[in-house]
């Protein structure tokens, strides 16, 4: 008769086998992931993906961006917001949402989510899959060839915060409109530090003076800042009339303009009393209260309260040094110039490409 088999420790081995069904692991390995994304520091952290040479946030998939982009998926009224992280994507959202709901704000229960961020979707519902076709194809026919939710009148609202370049959709994405929101670079980064130290997933933990270093090399959200509103003034030329470019301080500084323009641009009535619910229904303190209420409740899936800092403009001067805010500055001057687009740092620093400007009162 053959002898049992027996571990290291001189056990039969059917004996382990029978302890570790009765008494398993409290402590299992957990598993690795098996294509974690890069970080950009080894002190401090930031993870991230390259997306065709442009750093992105560390969910992004090449494959499924490419998806994306190889297919027209736009229709008849859809629009799509465009934006740098921290540029005033939520709040356009909230307005777009707003403006189909006819502005009954019961119906936008989680912009976030109603609004969906496209490449981001796709992207995690791709490495989910893991290379099971059918499900990959499946999240892509859900997440842009459904139909439009009823309470915003069958139309459909997405995001992107890629570059014009990596635009998620073929054809330029023809058949809807796209709202491009820019906001001053200074703002745009102190937002986001704060904001990226509040998400577990980029796992970073740097100090200020250093992911001012990041924003600067482009290393940082979708890439560099300049990058994104040149090649977004480009797509300007590019679709023309399809194509809508604001800025979050001129919004900032009328609120009810930059709504008439808006829904002009998407094609809805507004009227006095439609305009005064949008107003009220997107301001920052009834979207915080919103937002808040909703993570109460459990009702909101997505987003974060850093969505929901200040909503101010020219916030920067606390976090930059004079060293820093000239650094930044060259970059400016060295980028913008002969542009015609409008930056305001605040304060009366108003421009149009690098030329000052007049500040129409803020």
């Amino acid at each position: 008769m053959a002898a049992a088999a027996k571990d290291e420790s001189g056990a039969p081995s059917w004996l382990n086998s029978v302890f570790g069904m009765m008494c398993p692991a409290t402590n299992p390995e957990p598993e690795k992931p098996k294509d974690p994304p890069s970080l950009m520091d080894p002190e401090h952290g930031y993870a991230y993906r390259m997306v065709h040479g442009v750093c992105y946030p560390p969910f992004a998939s090449e494959a499924a961006i490419d998806r994306l982009m190889g297919e027209d998926w736009s229709r008849e009224g859809d629009v799509l917001i465009a934006t740098y992280p921290k540029c005033g994507t939520t709040w356009m959202q909230q307005m777009v949402l707003l403006l189909l709901a006819k502005g009954d704000a019961s119906k936008v229960t989680d912009p976030m989510e109603q609004s969906p961020w496209v490449d981001r979707e796709f992207s995690i519902a791709t490495r989910q899959a893991k290379g099971d076709a059918a499900k990959i194809d499946a999240a892509f026919d859900k997440l842009v060839r459904g139909d439009g939710d009823a309470g915003f009148g069958g139309r459909r609202t997405f995001k992107t915060h890629a570059p014009y370049a990596l635009l998620p959709c073929a054809g330029r994405f023809s058949k809807g409109k796209i709202i491009v929101v820019t906001r001053n670079p200074k703002d745009a980064c102190a937002s986001m530090y704060k904001h990226y130290l509040g998400l577990p997933a980029f796992k970073y933990t740097g100090p200020w003076d250093h992911f001012v270093g990041l924003f600067l090399d482009g290393n940082v959200g979708q890439g560099s800042w300049f990058d994104h509103v040149l090649g977004w003034r480009t797509a300007k030329d590019d679709i023309g009339d399809r194509l809508l470019f604001l800025s979050f301080e001129d919004m900032k500084a009328d609120v009810e303009t930059s709504v008439k323009r808006i829904a002009a641009f998407i094609d809805v009535d507004v009227d006095d009393e439609l305009l005064a619910k949008v107003v009220a229904a997107s301001s920052f303190d009834s979207m915080k209260k919103d937002h808040e209420r909703r993570k109460s409740t459990g009702v909101q899936r997505m987003g974060s309260a850093t969505h929901f800092r200040s909503g101010a403009s020219g916030g920067w001067r606390a976090n930059f040094t004079v060293a820093q805010s000239d650094a930044l500055d060259a970059q400016f001057e060295a980028r913008m110039a002969g542009t015609d687009i409008v930056t305001d740092f605040g304060k009366g620093d108003r421009y149009v490409g690098t030329v000052k400007a007049e500040t129409n009162g803020h």
